[in-house]
């Protein structure tokens, strides 16, 4: 694992890219922000709209859709992700973990991914979770075009 915390798992012609990163706010105000659209909205993709149950579907204004498969309130999330321009047929697992009373880790692992989306999406996890670290943080979300500018991409 780099650094960044990021990881590329080759499983035959498939992927996992797992994002992982640490912030400093409880584990509980993470969660919020991955449950409550409006949240999702600010720091994610405008017009969230999500049914957070199994068997609930969300979608957001990048077209990404699919179909809560688990939910374990406060901790744990597993979706199906049907955006059809990058990596249809995948899924990906949230987990958050309290790191003490004021800090909590967060881990993305988006599987199943065809060859040719897995650095797109290892890209775009990286920047969601930048953005939502500094939408907990300070506030304010990091627009994407910003946050690759920063990185030279």
């Amino acid at each position: 694992m780099n650094p960044e915390g990021e990881q590329h798992i080759d499983s035959g012609h498939f992927h996992a890219v797992i994002v992982s990163r640490m912030v400093h706010v409880p584990a509980g105000i993470v969660w919020d922000a991955w449950a409550d659209p409006a949240k999702m909205s600010a720091w994610f993709s405008e017009d969230t709209v999500q049914d957070l149950s199994v068997g609930g579907r969300y979608r957001n204004g990048d077209g990404d859709q699919g179909e809560f498969l688990e939910v374990t309130p406060g901790s744990h999330l597993k979706f199906t992700w049907e955006q059809p321009d990058y990596a249809p047929g995948s899924y990906v697992m949230v987990d958050i973990r309290p790191a003490g009373d004021e800090a909590a880790e967060i881990r993305v692992e988006h599987a199943n991914v065809a060859c040719q989306d897995a650095d797109d999406l290892d890209l775009g996890w990286n920047w969601s979770l930048d953005s939502l670290i500094s939408y907990l943080e300070t506030g304010a979300p990091i627009p994407f075009e910003e946050w690759a500018a920063g990185r030279q991409y």
